[in-house]
């Protein structure tokens, strides 16, 4: 009498491969950015200290989006502990097979608080207004607005640079109520907002 049995055999031939880690320098909030190109990952882990306090966070990959043969990951840790301090982090990355593959090291500054817009004031000049913003932050990216009554909205450039705090600028808007929301972006991506600073030209 013979039998016979299915078998079926998994294999994953293919190394896992971290594609692209961000931040790579700079400043950093508290988000990762990973992509990865593996179809079975197991595990994924984020090393980060500043040689004192050294620590590890794994990354949800359910959370993970797909596109074509490259996995987009985000690891979300508070580093609250470190802010105004550089770390140092890497990435590992396992498979179904247990292979691994390990990101370079890299060296950013933590920075965690938000930045704070402690008041905005406007004077009207004629067709033109002089914004006053005082802004407290040390590393600021931009301020900017965006005026909701206009007929295609987005944001535009108000200053890079504060001068005692502060971001001033005279525009010109057309006649008409103006809505404006006022925004501060630090370069590790934190923001603060005003809104409904309203004017009529």
């Amino acid at each position: 009498r013979e039998f016979s049995e299915n078998v079926s055999i998994f294999i994953d031939s293919i190394a896992p491969k971290i594609k692209t880690v961000e931040p790579k320098t700079g400043y950093i909030d508290s988000n990762f950015n990973i992509d990865i190109i593996e179809e079975n990952p197991t595990n994924m882990s984020i090393f980060y200290g500043n040689g004192t306090i050294n620590m590890s966070s794994d990354v949800n990959l359910s959370e993970c989006t797909n596109f074509k043969s490259v996995k987009y990951c985000n690891g979300f840790i508070d580093l609250s502990e470190f802010n105004g301090q550089e770390i140092e982090y890497y990435v590992n990355l396992t498979d179904i097979m247990n292979r691994t593959a390990k990101s370079k090291i890299n060296k950013v500054i933590v920075d965690s608080i938000n930045p704070v817009i402690n008041s905005v004031d406007f004077t009207n000049i004629g067709r033109r207004v002089e914004l006053r913003i005082n802004v407290s932050e040390l590393n600021l990216e931009e301020v900017n607005y965006i005026d909701l009554e206009d007929r295609t909205p987005k944001e535009r450039r108000l200053c890079t640079k504060l001068t005692g705090g502060m971001c001033v600028k005279v525009l010109s808007f057309r006649p008409g109520v103006h809505n404006l929301t006022i925004n501060a972006v630090d370069q590790a991506g934190n923001t603060a907002f005003v809104n409904d600073v309203i004017f009529n030209i």
